[in-house]
């Protein structure tokens, strides 16, 4: 079979949403002062990085699709959602945003190179987007490692998390 480089992209976001299901689905059966409850981690808390992983889609987002961020940016610790209910409606929400944005791309904008400028350092830049959009994947990836090492902290079983698997990506 021929490599389709587009396909490793909509693998990832199957990836991201399955694994924020499952994640989001086990974070909920804690209450939610165990959810919030100050924590020495990335973020303080349990529901501080969901957030962050928020926050941070909607800024990589934003700069692929050149579109205008849903919220006024004060941070990457900034809470979107106080409410367990609504981030998690709203986290199925964006990774459904998400597959939508990978099913669009071409070989032409991976080829491209992305404008942007730092949430946190504003000076404008510009990187090879396909090296930026694997940043995108890769950063969901290392706060979903911070948020599974908390949920075993906190009792819960994450179950397995590796990208093979995911249903449909090793043939049997």
């Amino acid at each position: 079979m021929a490599f389709d480089p587009l396909e490793i992209h909509h693998t990832f976001a199957r990836y991201n949403a399955w694994m924020n299901e499952k994640l989001l689905a086990s974070c909920s059966t804690l209450s939610d002062e165990a959810r919030k409850q100050p924590l020495s981690i990335p973020f303080g808390s349990l529901h501080g990085v969901w957030n962050h992983l928020m926050v941070g889609d909607h800024l990589w987002l934003g700069r692929f699709e050149n579109s205008k961020l849903p919220f006024e940016f004060l941070g990457l610790e900034m809470e979107l959602y106080s409410d367990w209910d609504e981030l998690r409606g709203a986290r199925v929400a964006l990774d459904e945003h998400i597959g939508r944005f990978a099913e669009s791309l071409t070989i032409e904008r991976l080829d491209s190179d992305l404008h942007w400028i730092s949430a946190t350092n504003p000076t404008p830049r510009i990187s090879p987007f396909v090296t930026t959009l694997a940043h995108f994947w890769n950063h969901q990836t290392h706060h979903r490692g911070q948020i599974t090492a908390t949920m075993e902290l906190l009792g819960l079983d994450c179950g397995v998390t590796d990208l093979l698997a995911l249903p449909g990506v090793i043939a049997r």
